[in-house]
């Protein structure tokens, strides 16, 4: 068995300082989504939508504040549903992959064991100014998620072998075009 790990990620978040967070988050999307929903009405002048939105204006308020709640509900959701990994077992007898996860809001840890032939990984990139160049591995599950990893925004790009965590990853890596919907 071959196993690479890093420290448990831990976090200081409470659901109260989620909650703050999520709320500012929230009033802020909301004051930004009204004012790309006015932009766009006026600057393409369909006097229908207009008419709709200022005769509206409870309802279309009501309309962006769901979809700013949906939106960060759903990222929030998938952030603490999945947890962080920090701890991945090769087991070549057994022909499994083992992944030690620990949820960041709650401090609950998780094992997931996925055989070889229903891994894989997918690889996606992102390059910001902020964050520079990202190499991001998501880890399925015979195309159920199992979690995601960041190697260059976390512990990750610490670990002395890396290069030989990124190979054996590298053997399950599939194309994006291989994900059936579901």
């Amino acid at each position: 068995m071959t196993s690479y790990s890093i420290d448990k990620p831990s976090s200081d978040n409470s659901y109260f300082t989620v909650f703050l967070k999520y709320t500012t988050l929230l009033i802020v999307a909301w004051i930004a989504g009204w004012f790309i929903l006015l932009f766009y009405v006026a600057k393409f002048r369909i006097k229908y939508i207009e008419d709709a939105i200022l005769d509206n204006g409870a309802w279309v308020s009501l309309a962006v504040a769901i979809s700013v709640v949906i939106f960060f509900a759903r990222r929030t959701f998938a952030k603490y549903r999945y947890g962080s990994a920090f701890v991945f077992s090769f087991n070549d007898e057994l022909e499994t992959l083992t992944i030690r996860l620990t949820n960041t809001l709650n401090d609950k840890e998780r094992e997931v064991q996925v055989p070889y032939q229903r891994l894989f990984v997918l690889v996606s990139g992102a390059d910001s100014r902020l964050f520079g160049k990202q190499r991001i591995y998501s880890f399925y599950d015979d195309q159920i998620p199992v979690t995601s990893v960041n190697i260059d925004l976390t512990a990750w790009c610490r670990l002395e072998n890396l290069p030989e965590l990124l190979n054996r990853f590298g053997t399950f890596v599939k194309d994006k075009n291989t994900l059936q919907p579901v």
